[in-house]
């Protein structure tokens, strides 16, 4: 009994080794490869002219779309959540999730040039090549409502 023990131990160590050297050794990689999940930004630099800030960069990802924003100079500004539209060419409108780095209205934030907020959207269609990115202006009676059109997106890679 103790070699027909003894016999069987031989037989499975020889089989787990020989299963180890086939095995395929999967190389490490550099770099981690992103997942779909993660966030992708596209670097923009649209100015809008009449109000001097600068839409920095467009960001998605995790079911959301994150715009940065900078002003080029002294402002006074605010916001209202709701009134953030963000428009492809095809018509879609996406809801406004969040603003951050700007007081609500009717409270003024003030800042220096090199301040940046940001809109946050529902998920951007990742098909889409142009947006247009405003504030309803009937929501900001006796005030100049924020707006930037035709901001070129073709070139972002999602």
């Amino acid at each position: 009994m103790k070699r027909v023990l003894l016999l069987l131990a031989v037989f499975v160590s020889i089989s787990v080794f020989a299963r180890i050297g086939e095995m395929k050794v999967k190389p490490k990689s550099d770099k981690p490869k992103p997942s779909k999940g993660d966030i992708v930004c596209c670097e923009i630099f649209h100015v809008n002219t009449y109000n001097e800030i600068r839409v920095n960069k467009i960001c998605v990802g995790k079911g959301k779309t994150v715009i940065e924003m900078e002003f080029i100079k002294d402002y006074s500004a605010c916001t209202i959540l709701q009134s953030n539209i963000l428009m492809d060419e095809k018509g879609k409108q996406y809801s406004p999730t969040y603003h951050s780095g700007l007081a609500n209205c009717p409270d003024l934030s003030t800042a220096r040039s090199g301040h940046k907020f940001y809109w946050g959207f529902e998920a951007l269609d990742k098909t889409a090549k142009s947006l247009k990115l405003k504030e309803d202006e009937n929501m900001h009676p006796n005030m100049i409502p924020l707006q930037w059109t035709e901001i070129n997106i073709e070139h972002c890679k999602w």
